[in-house]
């Protein structure tokens, strides 16, 4: 299980008040980590189901890297964690920059 820690949560959406986002992102859903890679290579971004604590401001995920894998841990990258969606014929979203525990 990862661990999304918002230490500063900074919204991407100022439209969005602390209660909007809260009600938006709900207790959980699907989004999409984005992880660094390097330079000359695009991030490496895949859709997970997500849990979302309101009371930390948390994001909390499940990834699966193989031991033998030549993937790079994803705790030592930065990662945008990305949650978007339609509510009431308006198009919502909120862009967490973060790092993983």
């Amino acid at each position: 299980t990862v661990h999304v820690r918002q230490d500063d949560v900074t919204d991407t959406n100022p439209t969005l008040s602390d209660d909007e986002r809260d009600a938006f992102l709900g207790d959980g859903g699907t989004g999409v980590p984005s992880f660094s890679t390097g330079e000359a290579e695009p991030p490496h971004a895949t859709p997970v189901s997500y849990g979302y604590d309101e009371v930390e401001s948390d994001f909390y995920f499940r990834l699966a890297v193989d031991d033998d894998s030549a993937k790079r841990a994803p705790t030592d990258r930065l990662v945008t964690f990305v949650v978007h969606g339609q509510s009431d014929d308006e198009w919502q979203s909120v862009a967490q920059p973060a790092e993983l525990e």
